[in-house]
């Protein structure tokens, strides 16, 4: 619809088309756009057109979306691969309500994001009903990842499972001592309110910074140094880059492997640009040891 009525969108560069806001508007419904303009507002007969012409539009049918089978595969690796061959990386002991990662040098062949499927089961050593199942994922290069946050103290064992032979039935230990001062656990409801683990109360405050990590490294670093210094609990933000009024630069890195596909409209690698991996280490770990964010992995169950 242009700006005289109900004819064919005009083209990109001229008017209001061209405008970035013009990108807010693709998720708002349409009565949103109709009922603010005036060749529609005051002419009943014109919009009654309108609404004739968009009901004769047919659906387009299927998944317009580009399917993925996220599938483990059962024959990723044959009986010529050892059991629980992968090795493995683990803490010997964290403190209490840590974050506790164990890492492993596993296969890469394949599309190992959705060909493998990787779990394990923790228990408390000597505590029956105390357990917990934490998932496992893909960090590139043959590097494979759990992460668990323990709720108590003693010693916790474990057991992978993975469709994998390699990366199943993988098995280790690690002790988790007293947490450390100014921990307080992972955040519950509790009544009306919200609090710790560990009984302190905890008031949520958040704000948004929904693409500041998709910004140069000098404005993540003011981002981080306005933060620390803020009384903020929790951020929200986008981990997908997206476009819209006051953000149209690219980001240097893309949370996804591969090259950026032409629907995000960025234009082909060139010197300097990651296209791999994303890598949640940089800058995620500095934000998240502001404790602006607390990111919490699986607690048990009791």
């Amino acid at each position: 619809m242009n700006a005289t009525g109900c004819g064919r969108p005009t083209a990109r560069g001229s008017g209001f088309l061209d405008h970035p806001a013009i990108d807010l508007l693709s998720g708002r419904p349409i009565h949103f756009l109709t009922d603010r303009h005036p060749a529609l507002a005051h002419d009943e007969a014109k919009a009654a057109e309108l609404w004739e012409a968009l009901a004769a539009i047919e659906a387009p049918g299927g998944n317009r979306g580009v399917g993925v089978s996220s599938r483990p595969r059962d024959d990723y690796e044959g009986d010529d691969v050892p059991q629980a061959s992968a090795a493995a990386t683990v803490p010997a002991a964290v403190p209490r309500w840590a974050t506790v990662e164990i890492t492993f040098s596993g296969p890469s062949h394949g599309n190992p994001f959705s060909d493998v499927d990787l779990a394990a089961r923790f228990t408390l050593d000597g505590v029956d009903g105390v357990e917990a199942v934490a998932g496992g994922f893909y960090d590139g290069d043959g590097r494979w990842i759990i992460r668990f946050l323990p709720g108590t103290q003693g010693r916790w064992e474990f057991t992978t499972s993975s469709n994998a032979r390699s990366l199943n039935a993988v098995t280790g230990h690690f002790q988790v001592t007293d947490q450390v001062d100014g921990e307080h656990g992972p955040v519950r409801v509790d009544g009306y309110h919200f609090g710790h683990a560990g009984g302190t109360r905890h008031t949520p405050l958040g704000t948004t910074a929904y693409a500041w990590i998709h910004q140069p490294a000098e404005v993540r670093a003011a981002t981080l140094r306005t933060l620390e210094g803020s009384p903020f609990s929790k951020v929200r933000m986008t981990v997908f880059p997206k476009v819209y009024l006051h953000n149209t630069n690219e980001p240097e890195l893309y949370p996804f492997a591969g090259t950026p596909p032409p629907l995000l409209r960025v234009p082909p690698p060139g010197p300097g640009r990651h296209t791999g991996t994303f890598r949640i280490a940089l800058p995620w770990r500095e934000f998240m040891a502001l404790r602006v964010v607390a990111v919490h992995g699986q607690d048990e169950t009791q």
